[in-house]
C-alpha cells in the first residue's frame, strides 16, 4: 500500500512524531510505501525517518495581508497540495491535525482516493479561529475516516458522525538509553514539551516554587523551547529560581533526559495524547499530570501515577511536595507506570490504524 501523509511541518511536535513512528514502522514491518507532504518550504524532519521515506515540501506558509488576498491565496494552496498528492497516486491519504485537515478534505473532493484525517488536539479547547471551526464542521464529514484519540475528542462531533469516527491512541515504544547521559543535577523533576501557554509550564513554575521553599536540594527542568520560552525564564529569574530551573533547550535524545531525572510533570491546561508523558511512564518513572484530554485513559489516580486539575498551582504543589518526599511512593508508581509500553505498543496501535486505513478504503470502493 502506498501511504501519503499531509502534516504542516515535520518539526519537534507530538503529532510530527507520531507521523515519523507510523511511517517508520510500516516501510520496515508492513513493506507499505511513504511518502510525506508539508506546507514547508524545505525538506526536514526533526524525527529520523527511513530512507525510502520521500518528503514533499510544498511551500504554502506565504502570509496575506488582506481578506482577498487571503482567499486567493487559501484557493492557489488547493490547487498545488491537490496536484501534488493527485501526481503522487497514493492508495490512501492519512492527514494530521486540524487546519491541515479542512485543507485537505476541500483539496481533495472528487478525486476518489480514499482520506482518513486525524484530530490531534482537544478539539474543545483548542482553539483553530471561527472560520477554520466553522469550515470543520462543513468539511469533516467528507472525510472517509476521522481518527481521534480519545472519547473526550469524539464526543466534541455531533452523534450522527460517530460511525465514522476511530479512538487510536499513540504508539509508545520502550525508551533505549544509547548515549550518554546530559549533565543535570539530582535530584531532578522534569517536563518536556513546547514552550507555549497551553502546556502549563509557568504553572509549574509556580508550583515549584511553592514545593522547593523547604527542599533546597531538588531542581526542575523545562525541556523544550516555543514562545514563551524568554517570558519563562524571565518568571524564572523573577522567584529568584535561575540556581534551581534549567532550560536544556528541544532535545533528541529523550531517553538520555528521563535518565537523569526522578520525576516527571504534565502541567498542560488540555492535551490530546501527551507523548511525552507516556515516554516518562515507559521509562518507569513516577509522574504527576493534569487531568486533561485522555490523560485519565493513561493515568489510574494513586496507581500508576498523580492525577491535578489543570490551573490549580495549590494541588500540583502539593502533589510534588508529596512524591519529593517519599521516595517509595515514586518507585511504587514508577513500577506501575511502565505497563503503558504493553497497553499502547507499537503493533497494537498500527493495527488499529490498519483497520481504519481499510475501512476508508472500503468506504471508497462502495461509492464508485
Amino acid at each position: 500500500m502506498k501511504i501519503a501523509f499531509v502534516i504542516s511541518s515535520m518539526e519537534s511536535g507530538g503529532a510530527e512524531r507520531v507521523v515519523a513512528t507510523l511511517a517508520n514502522h510500516w516501510v520496515l514491518h508492513h513493506t507499505h510505501s511513504v511518502e510525506i507532504f508539508t506546507f514547508e518550504k524545505h525538506a526536514y524532519s526533526f524525527y529520523k525517518l527511513q530512507d525510502s521515506i520521500k518528503i514533499h515540501p510544498l511551500d504554502l506558509l506565504w502570509p496575506s495581508s488582506t481578506l482577498r488576498e487571503s482567499i486567493t491565496s487559501n484557493l492557489r494552496r488547493l490547487r498545488i497540495l491537490r496536484a501534488a498528492i493527485c501526481n503522487a497516486a497514493p492508495d490512501i491519504v492519512l492527514s494530521f491535525i486540524d487546519t491541515v485537515n479542512v485543507r485537505v478534505i476541500l483539496s481533495l473532493m472528487g478525486s476518489g482516493i480514499p482520506l482518513v484525517v486525524s484530530e490531534r488536539s482537544d478539539p474543545w479547547l483548542h482553539s483553530i479561529g471561527t472560520g477554520f471551526r466553522c469550515l470543520r464542521k462543513l468539511t469533516y464529514p467528507f472525510a472517509h475516516r476521522i481518527a481521534v484519540q480519545g472519547s473526550w475528542a469524539k464526543s466534541f462531533f455531533p452523534r450522527w458522525l460517530f460511525h465514522k469516527i476511530d479512538i487510536i491512541p499513540n504508539p509508545v515504544p520502550k525508551p533505549e538509553v544509547q548515549g550518554p547521559l546530559p549533565k543535570l543535577p539530582s535530584p531532578l523533576i522534569m517536563s518536556i514539551g513546547r514552550h507555549s501557554r497551553e502546556k502549563g509550564h509557568d504553572l509549574l513554575i509556580e508550583a515549584f516554587a511553592k514545593a522547593a521553599r523547604e527542599r533546597p536540594h531538588w531542581h526542575l527542568a523545562l525541556v523544550g523551547d516555543g514562545p514563551l520560552h524568554q517570558l519563562l525564564r524571565e518568571q524564572t529569574r523573577r522567584l529568584g529560581l535561575e540556581e534551581r530551573i534549567h532550560f536544556p533547550g528541544r532535545i533528541q535524545n529523550v531517553p538520555e533526559y528521563l535518565a537523569r531525572a526522578d520525576l516527571f510533570v504534565l502541567p498542560s491546561l488540555y492535551e490530546g495524547f501527551p507523548n511525552a508523558l507516556c515516554e516518562a511512564m515507559a521509562s518507569g518513572m513516577p509522574v504527576i499530570a493534569t487531568d486533561c484530554g485522555s490523560v485519565a485513559d493513561i493515568i489510574t489516580d494513586r496507581q500508576n501515577g498523580l492525577l491535578v486539575p489543570p490551573n490549580s498551582i495549590d494541588s500540583l504543589a502539593a502533589a510534588l511536595s508529596l512524591l519529593m518526599d517519599n521516595p517509595d511512593l515514586r518507585l511504587k508508581l514508577g513500577v506501575k507506570a511502565e505497563g503503558v509500553v504493553e497497553r499502547f505498543s507499537i503493533n497494537a496501535v498500527t493495527e488499529t490504524w490498519d483497520r481504519t486505513l481499510q475501512r476508508a478504503i472500503q468506504a471508497t470502493q462502495r461509492k464508485r
